[in-house]
């Protein structure tokens, strides 16, 4: 199964790909925001996940033991945050 630590990589990746042809500037400003969310995406990933306990247990055991379900209370709350954040700041 492919972690989402790569996908958020890949993801990187496209907007790069997709910014071709633009100016230094845009590419720059482009680039250093989605990288700056890919690196909090991570960071905030892998911290949820010693959190819960998924890498003291191995996968199958995480997933049996409900730790999906305690992954789920860790990051609603901080996703709700950040819409209220999103709001407040282009509302």
């Amino acid at each position: 199964m492919i972690s989402l630590e790569w996908v958020s990589i890949g993801y990187l990746v496209v907007v790069f790909l997709l910014l071709f042809g633009t100016t230094k500037k845009v590419k720059t400003w482009y680039l250093s925001i989605y990288a700056g969310i890919v690196a909090v995406f991570i960071i905030g990933e892998l911290i949820i996940k010693f959190n819960t306990g998924f890498f003291q247990k191995g996968h199958s055991d995480w997933t049996t033991t409900n730790g999906p379900i305690t992954l789920g209370y860790w990051v609603v709350p901080f996703y709700i945050l950040l819409a209220i954040a999103l709001l407040c700041r282009w509302g």
